[in-house]
């Protein structure tokens, strides 16, 4: 049955110009919308006043302005439902208009019957149109009414989205959603993913590779463990299923444990950076300090100045911060042990004077370290190692015969 309406005589520009009520419900605050793969459902918009005529439309109350985007060059076709709150089946009157193409969104005075792609005024809950050619990047303008007036749900589908060779609309200007690049993840550390592009959706799914991980629906969960995070979200308004997902990486630096360092107490000063290369098992920054709490602040921290030229104390632990070049809070440390040996001295004593063929003992003693020595010594050949000495004192039986 044909809709009874009065006709108001009122300008194009006064109608676009109309910008008291809620949102989308003039065209200069459009929404973008798109089908995707699947329907869009969107609240509808009631208790605005409609503007008056406009091309068929022969009233535009409670006015819901959107924009689409063509992604992919083809035709596209579209069923739009109305129903009420609650009903599984549209029962609302809806109408429409569309026009385009254009390069950006447009508004009055462009949109005119030149432009207009398709436009309808029927008492029926459902209408379709077509778009015959579009092509990728264009911009359409739709504008969809609820004469009816009460509260509901409009829901936009492509039908033709398995058609080969058909457009399709570009959901991504459609509650973008990006949950960011690749982070860093310390071990023993913890990481926030938000959600954040959308707000007050009606439900936030997570996933991920890590095993047994689990999450409420929330908009945003701290994770513990490298892996792929995914969400997944459903909101009136936008593409059903709209999802992205987000690498968190293992950022703990690696490194092989270093080595004690010993010198004698007449030795130059220790270089403390021998055991960077030891360390190192990658590009990581490495840093030496005299405390614990200085190498967990890694760069932060206080750093030993001059690492190349160290005098220590015997015992003395260093300890070494190496710290992520991925993240200058991932930090781990080691530590190694200065050791400072005390000069050695030796002495040698034996009789001087003895009888040929006979045997003697030349007696070593050793001083100025601690038990056992060993000693050194030749008698006119290659040098020999004595056994470790009883005591600091180790006596060498000495033949007669023997020369040296």
């Amino acid at each position: 049955m044909k809709k009874s309406y009065l006709i108001f005589l009122v300008t194009l520009a006064s109608l676009f110009s109309f910008d008291a009520f809620g949102q989308g419900s003039t065209c200069s605050t459009a929404q973008p919308f798109c089908a995707g793969g699947s329907a869009l459902t969107f609240p509808n918009t009631t208790g605005v006043p409609g503007s008056g005529s406009l091309h068929c439309l022969g009233s535009t109350p409670n006015p819901s302005w959107f924009y689409m985007q063509v992604g992919q060059a083809g035709p596209l076709s579209f069923l739009i439902t109305q129903a009420s709150n609650g009903s599984a089946t549209p029962n609302l009157d809806v109408d429409f208009a569309a026009w385009g193409p254009f390069a950006v969104p447009t508004c009055a005075p462009t949109l005119s019957a030149a432009n207009l792609v398709a436009c309808s005024y029927s008492a029926a809950p459902t209408e379709t149109f077509t778009i015959p050619n579009a092509q990728i990047g264009q911009i359409y303008m739709v504008l969809i009414t609820n004469f009816n007036g009460g509260a509901g749900q409009i829901t936009l589908t492509q039908t033709n989205s398995t058609v080969p060779g058909a457009g399709a609309t570009n959901c991504d200007i459609v509650c973008p959603l990006d949950l960011g690049p690749p982070v860093p993840l310390c071990q023993g550390g913890s990481v926030i993913i938000s959600a954040d592009d959308i707000d007050n959706a009606t439900t936030y799914q997570w996933t991920s590779t890590v095993p047994g991980f689990t999450a409420g629906n929330t908009q945003t969960i701290t994770v513990t463990q490298p892996g792929t995070y995914t969400v997944t979200i459903n909101k009136p308004g936008c593409v059903a299923n709209t999802s992205d997902s987000i690498v968190v990486y293992d950022a703990t630096p690696t490194f092989n444990p270093p080595n004690n360092l010993t010198r004698c107490d007449t030795d130059p000063n220790f270089d403390l950076t021998v055991n960077t290369p030891v360390v190192q098992t990658g590009s990581n920054e490495i840093n030496y300090h005299n405390t614990l709490s200085a190498a967990l602040d890694g760069t932060g921290g206080v750093i030993i100045p001059n690492p190349t030229n160290y005098p220590g104390t015997d015992g003395e632990i260093i300890y070494v911060s190496i710290e992520s070049t991925a993240d200058g809070a991932c930090i781990v440390t080691t530590s190694f042990v200065l050791n400072i040996d005390p000069t050695v001295l030796g002495n040698v004593s034996g009789t001087t004077a003895v009888c040929q063929n006979t045997v003697t003992n030349v007696t070593f003693t050793g001083s100025g370290g601690t038990a056992p020595y060993t000693f050194v010594y030749n008698t006119g050949g290659a040098d020999i190692t004595s056994p470790p000495s009883t005591g600091n004192v180790f006596t060498l039986p000495v033949d007669t015969t023997m020369p040296g």
